[in-house]
């Protein structure tokens, strides 16, 4: 992990389940053992955070719960069964015109899934580039 990257306390202390529903998309080397390597965004940290914020908004189910300097953390309701799952995504300035994040999806209740947290920050990763490019 690079070293200017310092995780919030919620990614150092995050545990992850032994079940498979949850999914981390996180920098190399980031806490938490990644699921998938997060993308490197060619825009600085506060285009990312604005895209974070229309690309949130215009997903319906969507709510922000909790702002902590470059964290913000979400809910969402699975369109189907009405589960709550749980989102927390760290903005991370690589430098002046560069940016990454982590983001963890996480389901509340059940074993399994069915992929849910994994479809849903591949999305969100897609709706990123989408408004990056935009802004």
């Amino acid at each position: 992990m690079d070293e200017s990257i310092t995780p919030h306390p919620f990614f150092l202390g995050l545990a992850r389940p032994p079940s498979p529903n949850s999914w981390l998309v996180a920098p190399e080397g980031f806490p938490g053992e990644a699921d998938e390597p997060a993308p490197v965004f060619a825009v600085p940290v506060d285009v990312l955070r604005r895209a974070l914020e229309e690309a949130t908004a215009a997903l319906g189910s969507v709510r922000e719960v909790r702002r902590e300097g470059e964290l913000v953390c979400f809910v969402d309701e699975t369109p189907l069964l009405r589960f709550t799952d749980d989102i927390c995504v760290q903005l991370i300035a690589l430098g002046p015109a560069r940016a990454t994040l982590a983001a963890y999806s996480a389901s509340r209740v059940g074993y399994w899934d069915l992929g849910t947290n994994r479809r849903r920050l591949r999305r969100w990763l897609r709706l990123l580039a989408v408004r990056v490019n935009a802004i």
